[in-house]
């Protein structure tokens, strides 16, 4: 990722102008044969009418920042991620084609990271973690829940506390870390590395104490996951899944079942959402610590979503639906909200 300096007042403008009206705007879209751009604000979607060309001038501007590398994927794959900075927000960017022809969805961040509390998280839950010096860390949730935020700021917070070497392989790298007491090596697909499963060997051999892997999406890179958790560093990826239950299940699913060493470096899995409420979106989140008892579960179930299910009721675990139900009872959320995010 790098920053844009000399980007068109145009482009600049029409970013800064939809920040400014809307508040949480969270991404835009554009549609390169259409008269429209559309944008998702409190997760509600609104469109507007754009102004003869300046679909193209907006996509066509993102697209010439591409190097001929990344132009040439883009052709063959129809699909291409990358991410800029625009002044203090993180622009991240993906280009995709549907049937009215090319597209662009571009999602805004800030550039800053709010620290865990900040966003939402209970300090007693990341207590012990920002401590950790090994096992596996599982941040999951939908699309858009936060997750890359939420591992920013967790990196953040650990490297003001620990003399540690961070490293982190992304696609795109979203965020730029500072240096503190912790030192990062962050790395790129395709611009610094050629893959996920390259970049997770080849960090074994530069010295790591934590090594992030932006998402864990195939069988290979996720056995590979596991394999580096087992020498003992502190890694960290995210996943898409619905609940942590579903987290487990998939994890296992992406092992072909191999559920021993999994269970022997899972260190615990964090599942997300953000929700809109009265008050704007709120973060809220579920948290399953490994212990002897789930380890027992994950190994020897033979109903596996069921057991760990009645596990977490009888251990009183808040879960997504808890803390919806929390929002309910506060006034925050309708029933219509509560119903359709809730996730048990």
């Amino acid at each position: 990722m790098f920053e844009i300096r000399d980007s068109k007042k145009g482009v600049k403008q029409f970013i800064k102008k939809i920040i400014s009206s809307f508040s949480n705007v969270s991404d835009i879209f554009v549609f390169y044969n259409k008269k429209n751009i559309a944008i998702r604000t409190n997760e509600q979607i609104k469109q507007f009418k754009s102004k003869d060309g300046y679909n193209k001038l907006i996509y066509n501007y993102f697209y010439n920042l591409l190097s001929n590398i990344e132009k040439e994927k883009l052709l063959k794959e129809d699909t291409l991620d990358k991410a800029y900075k625009v002044e203090d927000t993180i622009i991240r960017l993906h280009f995709y084609t549907e049937v009215s022809g090319k597209a662009l969805a571009i999602r805004l961040k800030k550039s800053t990271v709010d620290k865990l509390s900040k966003l939402g998280f209970n300090k007693k839950d990341f207590k012990e973690l920002l401590n950790a010096k090994s096992g596996l860390v599982i941040i999951a949730g939908p699309h858009g829940s936060g997750k890359s935020t939420t591992v920013a700021s967790f990196l953040t917070e650990y490297a003001s506390l620990h003399n540690a070497h961070i490293i982190t392989i992304e696609d795109p790298i979203e965020y730029i870390f500072t240096d503190t007491k912790s030192f990062f090596s962050q790395k790129e697909i395709e611009t610094n590395t050629s893959s996920f499963n390259k970049a997770l060997k080849d960090a074994l051999r530069e010295s790591p104490d934590v090594i992030f892997i932006s998402e864990t999406r195939t069988k290979e890179l996720a056995q590979e996951l596991i394999r580096t958790s087992l020498t003992g560093k502190l890694v960290l990826s995210t996943l898409h899944s619905n609940n942590m239950i579903a987290t487990i299940e998939r994890i296992i699913n992406l092992l072909d079942g191999n559920k021993t060493d999994f269970v022997n470096v899972l260190k615990v899995v964090i599942n997300q959402r953000l929700i809109p409420t009265k008050e704007g979106l709120k973060l809220i989140y579920e948290k399953l610590d490994m212990n002897a008892d789930i380890k027992e579960i994950v190994l020897n179930s033979r109903n596996l979503s069921q057991e760990l299910l009645t596990y977490i009721k009888q251990s009183n675990i808040q879960t997504i639906d808890t803390k919806l139900e929390i929002l309910f009872n506060q006034g925050l959320i309708d029933n219509k909200t509560l119903e359709g995010y809730s996730v048990y």
